[in-house]
């Protein structure tokens, strides 16, 4: 399971040498080169932590989505390379002292955290977006508008910043080659009638935005934190239970107690922030 680390902040990562034997071993030179979600490369700075210990820090992962850390080891003429991945995910929907006062417990900290990954998981998944404010690289293709123009359609909302347009290797620059208004979850690119780019043959754009609420909205906040204490209180969502002979009943998907699911009344708070399928970018 890859390690996942909060967006806008250090993704602390660390790697252990052995030798045959299983015991520590130091190398001669140890690097570190992270490959980003759009195919670029960024190079840490490796530090020695003790006897066949290494880590580095990457201060600012640029966007969300997964990363690929190759760690190269050199001793004596022996290079070695490792792969370890690692995800960056938006802004938690909610803090861990949030659900402590949510439940009025102490949570267990590695517990509270499983239980909000699986609760953030599944509202996401349903809205079919993020939420909390991120920066994506996408590669997103480019559709027929209605409007008689050539589009690409941000399936992140609400969308905040668009900062890179790349089509086919060119940088397209904002007002020649696409327009945005500030507020439209889409680009607009050439007008199909006159243009001499049809995108045929490359249709999709690579495109760098930021989208999402800085905070989440309350309505799906709470779903969130309603999830996650169900999950960490009764994550098989038992309703009844009997002593004698033994017998449990487990909650249905339209219950209160539906244990690690939305309810059917969650589906309803969540309803308006809910991405339509069709304006989804999907693979």
């Amino acid at each position: 399971m890859a390690t996942v680390f909060d967006f806008g902040a250090p993704a602390r990562l660390s790697i252990e040498l052995r030798d045959a034997s299983d015991a520590l071993l130091d190398a001669t030179e140890v690097t570190c080169v992270v490959t980003n979600p759009d195919g670029t490369t960024t190079t840490l700075d490796v530090d020695r932590v003790s006897e066949g210990v290494y880590s580095a820090v990457y201060q600012l992962p640029p966007t969300i989505g997964d990363y690929l850390a190759a760690w190269t080891a050199t001793t004596g003429s022996v290079i070695d390379t490792m792969f370890r991945g690692f995800t960056v995910s938006g802004p938690p929907l909610f803090e861990l002292d949030e659900l402590d006062s949510y439940l009025k417990v102490a949570t267990d900290a590695t517990a509270a955290e499983l239980v909000r990954q699986i609760a953030q998981g599944l509202v996401r998944t349903y809205l079919r977006q993020n939420v909390t404010r991120a920066t994506h690289a996408a590669s997103l293709p480019i559709v027929a508008g209605p409007d008689g123009y050539w589009r690409v359609p941000l399936p992140e909302r609400p969308v905040t910043a668009v900062s890179s347009v790349v089509v086919s290797g060119d940088t397209y620059v904002l007002g020649t080659d696409y327009t945005w208004d500030g507020v439209s979850p889409w680009l607009r690119l050439a007008d199909r009638t006159f243009s001499t780019d049809p995108f045929r043959d490359v249709p999709r754009a690579t495109v760098t935005y930021t989208a999402g609420y800085l905070v989440a909205p309350a309505a799906i906040r709470g779903v969130a934190l309603s999830v996650a204490g169900r999950a960490y209180l009764n994550p098989g969502g038992l309703r009844t239970e009997s002593i004698d002979d033994y017998s449990y009943t487990r909650a249905g998907s339209d219950d209160d107690l539906a244990g690690v699911s939305l309810t059917a009344t969650e589906r309803r708070s969540l309803a308006p922030y809910r991405v339509n399928a069709g304006s989804l970018v999907l693979g």
